[in-house]
């Protein structure tokens, strides 16, 4: 992870909300938001269990940034990256890269066999999108 990341994930983690910690990495665009945000997915889930928790009250610019992963969220579903079968629970090698953000928590056995997944919650996240939709209404 390049150094502006590393410091927008420490600036999240020491509380500050999502436009200040990417002000204080040096971001300074909403297109470096959207690359930096939407495109890594461990920025992208860590921002997003906050969102879901609450721990942060995002700007508008960071919402509408949100809207389409949220909408992911809403319809992953645990078989778009495991498998079960009788040799137990395998990631799947064809799971769409680009929605890693809507896993919450992953434990591997090995570099195939998951002993822990964990998804974003989708009903938060519509929950989520609602309050925001009303809003903007």
């Amino acid at each position: 992870m390049r150094t502006k990341e590393q410091e927008f994930i420490k600036g999240l983690s020491a509380g500050l909300s999502v436009s200040v910690a990417m002000k204080q990495a040096g971001y300074s665009s909403r297109t470096d938001a959207r690359r930096i945000i939407l495109m890594n997915p461990r920025i992208c889930s860590t921002v997003i269990t906050m969102l879901l928790e609450g721990t942060d009250q995002p700007d508008e610019t960071v919402i509408e940034l949100f809207k389409e992963r949220l909408i992911d969220i809403v319809q992953a579903k645990i078989t778009d990256f495991v498998s079960f079968g009788p040799e137990g629970v395998k990631i799947r090698k064809n799971f769409p890269k680009e929605k890693a953000f809507c896993i919450a928590e992953l434990q591997m056995k090995d570099s195939e066999t998951v002993t822990y997944i964990r998804l974003h919650d989708g009903l938060k996240a519509t929950e989520l999108l609602l309050r925001y939709a009303r809003l903007t209404l």
